[in-house]
């Protein structure tokens, strides 16, 4: 193999050290030899300090004397090198590669990635052919090769490929024939007017998204445990716009990086942090949090190194990288731009894990604004209404009574309001008085004189029926003494095992039953706690005959539904008794309650009351029983209680005020509905931070470090915050070489197949070198030169003859001339 005339350490050195020799001999201290006196030929400064017989391993211009050339050579295997349990040996051709570039100096470089971009000018070849400055690089090394470019792609199959390329859909029959028509004049202007208006379609920032969230790798799960879905669609959305609108590339980094940062940010910069929140995430029980805060923060650096910089900086978790000049210390400092943010590291398996944002659609935007802005007006109208009214409710209270909701009570079929005091019960069925005699002993109670139901049963006749398909809800205040047991109101006959139903108590817990034979069909249902002694306490049943089994069943206890435990037998077809609905016990003296028990406005009702029903029953009759007390007994809280009751039911101007605010809030509902949560990012106000973790232990911490970029790569601005925000500006300065090379080098990968460097997200000493490296260079520089258009690029690389060139040639053509072949 003829070598060439002059040797570049990049292109043929540089391979050649890094398979071989820089295991042992390279950027990784954990693994560099020999221990006494370790060796680096990935440095310039070591590989020519003197070792311990005072001379370097390499000598400029002489490779016989170079310790490195006579180890190579070396006839013993304990020192020849590599050493035989490397399991590599040098071929002949790679040593005299050596052995040329140290007699031509050993001129060491800086890794090609690592070098400043510099515009190179454009080469002369390729004209006739060419369509834009790619194609003269493309030609140059064609011509080389001795190499002529395929001839244009037929139009039809041509303006498929820009179509699908562009928009990742087919075009249409009519599209092509369209395309052809325009091209059969002048093609070139046809193809860029082609590629202007299918960059402009909405299609074709949903099919580069689509390539963006690959690399982001957004999902809509969490990605570990159970990985049930997370909300986070609005910043693919964002994503979308931002191609549509060709967002400037810098302006795309930062506001997806550091949105949250900038000043006075809006809700989409916002938004666009969700590229950092895309990362898969767990609330698995027996996940360590400490554990998964390390393994994030890993995660966003390597995300936004292979993205940006095209290095493969999670090598440097452990050790130092074996290969690239990064180091462990470098990549804590790394991760330390990501692990100030306040986000939980187990995700609770919560859609809207915080920190999230609330994000309107973009057609609701303004309504939704202006709606908050509405609301909070109305808000301080009713608040200063609120004050206007205070003579007018103090006028009220005087004599004030609270009137029942009509609305409720449409349906009362049964009503005991227990308040009288000597004499009769006296109640209502169906709307229509009744009397019944009893001489029960009386306490105070909210309502009035409330009967101690527990001394003496009282019978009521046939009344309180129901049967099994029936929706009822019953129930009252009731006072107990200890924890008592015992039916507080029945219709049900012990002679019938017990068919019927029943209010009880089972050892002060509030409970009931629905049977039609106990032993064999009945729904049991008993409250967790029992009622607390010595005050009243609103209880209601409700009973939906519709459903079948326990689900029929709810207990609630001053208005709030409790988890009762249920028996989960199911009610079979006949629940009816003959026997009357009997207060203080069941049928014939059965369950006689056991202790003081005294029940107040007990309420049968042919219906289901919603839960929000029973709250106000209950507290309507709270508030009673305050504006019943005298003036000085009352207590603060409780005339603010009634005076709220007084504003939102009586009080006209608050009504109307309340309205109206509920309307805008429904308003506000049906926004939000159709909206959604995203996932964002946020930043504590403490400084950020990360310890080096021994061997990548996330419980082994080592130095504590600050934000930092590796030493390879020019450093940040003196004047550039140690943040996420500092980070981008890093990533934006066009003194960095790596973010428009890789950016480029990842979009030419999307049309042509391979990217210029084959290893797309390793741009460091393993990865590939470029094919075309002073392409890639003005293509990255061009990139910057026009302040970032994304667009422009991809126009550039679309147009080109090289994008053109038909991807087959037909047999004969090849075999009448050979240098008809790919690119």
């Amino acid at each position: 193999m003829a070598l060439p005339e002059k040797i570049s350490f990049n292109e043929h050195v540089l391979p050649i050290l890094s398979e071989n020799c820089y295991h042992c001999h390279g950027p990784d201290s954990g693994t560099r030899e020999p221990k006494k006196e370790p060796l680096r030929l990935d440095r310039v400064a070591d590989a020519f300090s003197p070792r311990e017989d005072g001379k370097p391993v390499i000598i400029k211009g002489n490779p016989q004397e170079s310790a490195l050339v006579k180890l190579i050579h070396e006839k013993d295997p304990e020192a020849i090198m590599p050493p035989p349990k490397s399991h590599k040996t040098l071929k002949p051709e790679e040593i005299a590669m050596i052995e040329r570039w140290i007699e031509q100096g050993a001129e060491y470089e800086p890794h090609w990635s690592f070098a400043q971009v510099k515009k190179p000018a454009i080469p002369e070849a390729g004209a006739g052919w060419a369509a834009n400055p790619i194609d003269r690089f493309v030609a140059e090394k064609l011509e080389k090769s001795g190499l002529k470019p395929n001839p244009p792609e037929d139009l039809s199959r041509f303006y498929r490929r820009l179509h699908l390329d562009l928009t990742g859909l087919p075009p249409a029959p009519e599209a092509i024939e369209a395309f052809r028509k325009s091209a059969a004049a002048d093609s070139q202007t046809a193809i860029e007017s082609a590629a202007d208006q299918l960059l402009a379609t909405t299609a074709s920032a949903e099919n580069f998204t689509r390539h963006w969230l690959d690399a982001a790798r957004y999902a809509d799960t969490h990605g570990i445990h159970i990985d049930n879905y997370r909300a986070i669609w609005p910043y693919r959305d964002w994503v979308i716009r931002a191609f549509e609108a060709n967002m400037p590339w810098d302006q795309f980094t930062t506001e997806q990086i550091a949105g949250d940062m900038l000043p006075n940010r809006t809700l989409d910069q916002l938004v666009a942090t969700g590229f950092s929140r895309c990362l898969a995430t767990t609330g698995e029980g027996g996940a360590i949090a400490e554990e998964y805060d390390a393994i994030y923060a890993k995660d966003r650096v390597e995300t936004v190194s292979a993205i940006w910089l095209g290095l493969t900086t999670g090598c440097a978790t452990c050790h130092d990288h074996k290969f690239d000049p990064i180091s462990t210390k470098e990549f804590y400092s790394l991760t330390a731009f990501f692990r100030n943010t306040p986000m939980s590291a187990l995700d609770g398996n919560n859609a809207e894990h915080p920190p999230n944002v609330f994000v309107p659609l973009l057609e609701d935007r303004e309504r939704w604004e202006t709606l908050a802005s509405e609301i909070a007006g109305v808000e301080k109208q009713i608040a200063a209404r609120a004050g206007v009214a205070r003579p007018e409710f103090d006028a009220w209270l005087v004599n004030a009574t609270i009137e029942p909701s009509r609305d409720i009570d449409s349906t009362l079929a049964i009503h005991l309001p227990l308040t009288e005091g000597d004499g009769p019960l006296r109640g209502f069925v169906d709307g229509k008085p009744r009397e019944w005699l009893a001489t029960l002993s009386r306490i105070d109670a909210p309502l009035g004189k409330a009967p101690i139901i527990s001394d003496d049963a009282v019978d009521l006749g046939d009344i309180g029926s129901f049967s099994r398909g029936d929706r009822v809800t019953f129930g009252g205040f009731v006072r107990v003494e200890g924890k008592p047991t015992g039916a507080i109101i029945a219709r049900m006959n012990p002679t019938e095992a017990f068919r019927g139903w029943d209010l009880y108590l089972e050892e002060g817990k509030p409970a009931y039953h629905v049977i039609d034979s106990w032993d064999k069909a009945a729904n049991k249902v008993v409250g967790p706690t029992p009622l607390k002694p010595g005050e009243w306490q609103h209880v209601m049943v409700t009973f939906d005959g519709t459903i079948s089994g326990h689900q029929a069943s709810n207990i609630y206890v001053d208005g709030k539904k409790i988890g009762a435990k249920t028996y989960p037998n199911s009610v079979g077809g006949n629940i009816e008794t003959s026997v009357p609905l009997r207060l203080g016990s069941r049928h014939g003296g059965d369950s006689k309650l056991n202790g003081k028990v005294a029940l107040q406005d007990f309420r049968f009702y042919r219906r289901l009351l919603s839960g929000d029903e029973i709250g106000k029953l209950a507290k309507d009759s709270e508030l009673n029983h305050i504006v019943s007390l005298p003036r000085e007994k009352r207590t603060k809280e409780q005339i603010e209680s009634v005076f709220k009751y007084y504003l939102a039911n009586l009080d006209a101007p608050s009504r109307e005020l309340r309205t109206a605010l509920d309307g805008m809030k429904s308003e506000q509902s049906t926004l939000r509905s159709r909206g959604s949560a995203s996932l964002v990012m946020e930043e504590k106000k403490d400084e950020p931070f990360a310890n080096v973790l021994i061997r990548g232990g996330y419980a082994d911490k080592g130095e504590r470090v600050t934000p930092n970029t590796p030493a390879v790569l020019p450093p940040m601005a003196a004047d550039a915050p140690k943040n996420r925000l500092g980070l981008t500006r890093w990533l934006n300065d066009p003194a960095n070489p790596l973010p428009a090379r890789v950016t480029m080098n990842r979009t030419w990968y999307y049309f042509f197949g391979t990217g210029i460097v084959e290893t797309n997200a390793d741009f460091g000493v393993m990865g590939a070198r470029p094919s075309h490296p002073k392409l890639l260079d003005w293509l990255a520089a061009e990139f910057v030169d026009s302040k970032w258009d994304y667009r422009h690029m991809i126009k550039l690389m679309v147009t080109s003859a090289a994008y053109r060139q038909s991807g087959t040639v037909s047999p004969e053509k090849l075999e009448k001339d050979p240098s008809n072949r790919l690119l």
